[in-house]
């Protein structure tokens, strides 16, 4: 926090905060936009699909084997996306394979 928070700066509301995500730019708060969707909506493979990338791109190695783990459920077989999906296992598990 003390590296990146502003402590000067007056509290955003977190319904505020979700209103406002996309025009500002607020990355995490788009994630967490599409995880209230996914929570509703658990076979909605477009959601995963924009999940499993945000995760990796968090580094968020567990929630990204989760998403693209969900993906291959719901999608036909694709090399790229095994490849994906075990790439994010291996990063889950501290690159024990």
């Amino acid at each position: 926090y003390f590296s990146a928070g502003q402590p000067g700066l007056p509290d955003v509301p977190r319904a505020a905060r979700m209103a406002n995500a996309q025009a500002n730019g607020d990355f995490v708060a788009l994630v967490a936009q599409v995880e209230e969707h996914m929570q509703a909506n658990p076979d909605d493979v477009k959601g995963w699909q924009v999940l499993a990338p945000a995760y990796r791109r968090e580094q968020r190695w567990q929630d990204a084997a989760n998403a693209f783990g969900n993906i291959v459920r719901l999608s036909p077989p694709d090399a790229a996306l095994f490849a994906d999906y075990g790439e994010m296992l291996v990063l889950a598990n501290d690159g024990n394979i």
